[in-house]
């Protein structure tokens, strides 16, 4: 059993704490969220809740913030185009192999009965995207192209394809160094056991 304590964003699984996607990519120094502000955190947040009731067909435009609005255009604008259906909508994953968590944004099918996965963003895109996907699609039945989606303030929208097949070796690469670390307290010098 897989349960989010969203106030300490900790994913336990059974009880005990397993890392997120996101906390294994932090840990191995691929994210650096010192640009990071908590006004870009909080929208980001609402405008996934937002466009999460827009796929369950149960958003009140008179209730979204002015400032949230064009970044739901931004993404009806999309699912208009590309014909874009959700399948799954903010699902918490687990991966009982490698024993981690993550809430991938979306799955879904565009007009052309793609099956896709896609990441929603209110922001910029940054290269580590690739390897967050990747971490999400290690924990479904079958792996997915790839996509972030960065929706604008001005309405308008882009995608982002992820083909390298290595970001998924490159993500259990991470995840595995992350890990040895954690096992071995860190980078500490002075105790080489094996010199």
């Amino acid at each position: 059993m897989l349960t989010f304590d969203e106030e300490n964003h900790l994913y336990c699984f059974e009880g005990k704490p397993v890392q997120s996607v996101t906390q294994i990519l932090k840990s191995a120094g691929l994210i650096d969220d010192q640009w990071f502000t908590e006004a870009a955190r909080r929208r980001g947040q609402y405008v996934h809740e937002a466009a999460q009731y827009l796929d369950e067909e149960d958003l009140n435009w008179e209730n979204v913030d002015p400032i949230l609005q064009p970044y739901l255009r931004a993404y009806e604008k999309f699912k208009a185009e590309t014909g874009f259906i959700p399948i799954l909508i903010e699902k918490r994953l687990y991966n009982p192999t490698y024993q981690y968590a993550g809430t991938l944004d979306r799955t879904g099918v565009f007009k052309t009965r793609q099956e896709v996965l896609i990441d929603i963003k209110s922001g910029s895109v940054a290269p580590w995207a690739a390897l967050q996907l990747a971490g999400y699609n290690e924990c479904l039945p079958k792996k997915l192209p790839r996509f972030a989606l960065q929706l604008n303030n001005d309405g308008t929208y882009k995608l982002y394809s992820f083909k390298d097949p290595m970001d998924h070796q490159i993500f259990l690469s991470v995840l595995a160094v992350v890990r040895w670390r954690q096992h071995h307290g860190g980078l500490k010098h002075g105790n080489n056991p094996g010199a």
